[in-house]
């Protein structure tokens, strides 16, 4: 697993550095979902629970993980968000994977 530099935390966690603290140990948070990158994948973003992409089988994934939300409506207004904050800046939507991978580490 890789994380983004500043990683997108949701404003809905009561301890936020806390949460933020499991999820860089790749710990698995109740109602936590992630928003990453992956690779191996034609989508531009993926969304799943903490708990299943910390899973074993998931270890030595590269995926790249850029926000933690509370909830998965709030997943997809922070990826709306994202691809909002993208289009201020370009014509498309061309390289956002590649842009948001590439500061993963």
């Amino acid at each position: 697993m890789r994380y983004y530099k500043n990683i997108f935390m949701d404003k809905g966690y009561r301890d936020i550095e806390g949460t933020k603290a499991e999820i860089l140990k790749g710990k698995g948070v109740f109602n936590a979902y992630l928003i990453y990158t992956d690779p191996q994948s034609d989508n531009m973003f993926e969304i799943a629970l903490s708990d299943h992409v910390f899973r074993t089988r998931n270890e030595n994934k590269d995926y790249g993980i850029i926000a933690v939300s509370r909830g998965l409506s709030a997943a997809k207004k922070m990826v709306k968000l994202l691809i909002e904050e993208w289009l201020t800046e370009h014509e498309d939507l061309n390289g956002i994977k590649e842009y948001y991978n590439s500061r993963c580490s």
